[in-house]
């Protein structure tokens, strides 16, 4: 991955997370880490990126890197600048609700590619995963991603300190939590929706879902609904 010892000239940002992202003029995004991410993390997330661009068959599901931005020749990165991809959200009501467990269930499918490749994804929600002008899933906030034995993210993902506190670790199971939130949250407007037994008792369950022992950390909602026939 090339890398280059400069700042593109920048527009007003918009606040995203751990970042700023700026539209570039030549149609490209730059996103710039914050002044309070530490260099090590930096350089983790870089190691990550470019771990991941081996694998070309996982390259449509997130924005193409086109350089990182350097600092003090090359001891740690400003950020990178990206495609800037034309994307909606999933919940849109355009969208129908065999369109969306169809993207809900790639989705899945693309967490288990991930998956055999040592890397994971747990920062699930609308904001992150989009749905690209090509009908195809979209991991916009790529950098977020880990390695599977890792503990400490860069960045706590939404419920991660609750579900810590209760007992629980950094692993599949509370990925599973983030993706059923998500798909809950995707599916809920859907009236043409069944469920079974267990995917009822997921859509009503009042227990908190961070909780490593909700059924949320144990069966998939997307194994529990199907269309009305």
């Amino acid at each position: 991955m090339k890398s280059k010892l400069f700042i593109p000239k920048k527009t007003t940002p918009i606040e995203f997370g751990e970042s700023k992202i700026y539209t570039l003029n030549n149609g490209l995004i730059y996103k710039e880490f914050k002044d309070n991410i530490s260099l090590a993390t930096r350089r983790k997330k870089k190691e990550r990126l470019e771990y991941l661009s081996d694998f070309e068959n996982l390259s449509k599901y997130y924005p193409q890197i086109k350089y990182y931005v350097e600092w003090l020749k090359g001891f740690y990165i400003k950020g990178y600048v990206m495609d800037d991809i034309k994307y909606r959200s999933l919940d849109i009501c355009s969208l129908s609700s065999e369109e969306k467990l169809k993207i809900l269930n790639k989705i899945r499918e693309i967490l288990g590619l991930f998956e055999k490749i040592g890397l994971r994804y747990y920062d699930l929600h609308t904001g992150n995963v989009v749905l690209a002008r090509n009908g195809l899933p979209m991991f916009f906030d790529i950098d977020s991603i880990l390695y599977n034995d890792e503990k400490n993210p860069d960045i706590k993902p939404y419920g991660l300190d609750y579900y810590i506190i209760n007992g629980g670790k950094l692993n599949v199971n509370f990925q599973l939590v983030k993706l059923n939130i998500l798909v809950k949250r995707v599916l809920e407007i859907c009236q043409d929706l069944v469920y079974d037994e267990i995917g009822t008792q997921i859509i009503k369950d009042e227990q908190n879902p961070f909780s490593p022992r909700s059924i949320y950390a144990h069966e998939n909602l997307l194994d529990h609904v199907s269309l009305k026939k």
